[in-house]
């Protein structure tokens, strides 16, 4: 089972800045998917590393000044 995370509002200073954001993205804890909808970012991530991975989307977020949410799921 999964968790699903919406990520918005990040700041890209150039390519270089948006390539590393990606890069570090991709290394979130307990990551099984990521998709992109319009300027939204939705992260999946594995129950059990919900913890890990939201300490560590809250690092990102900060450095790129976003924010995120986890959203509800609809069974």
């Amino acid at each position: 089972m999964t968790i699903t995370i919406a990520i918005k509002d990040i700041v890209f200073k150039c390519k270089t800045d948006e390539q590393i954001f990606y890069e570090r993205l991709t290394k979130t804890t307990g990551l099984t998917k990521i998709t992109l909808d319009g300027e939204v970012i939705y992260l999946f991530v594995a129950c059990e590393y919900q913890h890990s991975a939201i300490e560590e989307l809250t690092a990102l977020c900060d450095m790129w000044h976003g924010t995120y949410a986890v959203m509800p799921n609809i069974v």
